[in-house]
């Protein structure tokens, strides 16, 4: 598939990457405008230190990070696009633990659209979530 039709898939909420990429396991997946929470950037409309949450797209690393991407010229112009199935969001035997912190992690993210000043709890929140190895993401509690 191109590029066009890996953001469409990615608004689909499917995951993709490229045939090129050598990191073992690595996916782009589009990360809705109310798919994150940020102790730094509270939701809302308040010019006074609030921002309007906008979706982006995140890369699952080779050595299990999620970070913010940006696509290259190559990216945008290769023909080796396919949707990426069967990677696991957390290490083998973790599923039910990921799926508790998504639910915990998802109840935050209600409670900052909803204007709570909760940054300490999603702090550490994504703080234990990273020390097991588990990358949050949108719909993770159903994975």
């Amino acid at each position: 598939m191109n590029f066009g039709e890996a953001i469409q898939a990615m608004k689909d909420a499917k995951m993709v990457q490229r045939a090129g990429w050598n990191g073992k396991g690595m996916f782009l997946r589009l990360v809705p405008a109310d798919g994150w929470a940020s102790s730094h950037v509270p939701a809302g409309p308040d010019p006074q230190g609030y921002a309007k949450r906008l979706p982006w797209i995140g890369m699952k690393t080779a050595d299990g990070c999620f970070v913010p991407w940006l696509a290259s010229q190559t990216d945008i112009l290769a023909e080796d696009w396919s949707e990426a199935s069967g990677h696991a969001h957390y290490p083998a035997g973790m599923g039910e633990e990921s799926r508790r912190l998504h639910r915990e992690y998802n109840v935050l993210v209600a409670a900052q659209n909803a204007g709570a000043k909760n940054g300490a709890d999603v702090v550490r929140l994504t703080d234990e979530c990273a020390a097991k190895g588990i990358i949050l993401v949108p719909g993770g509690e159903n994975l």
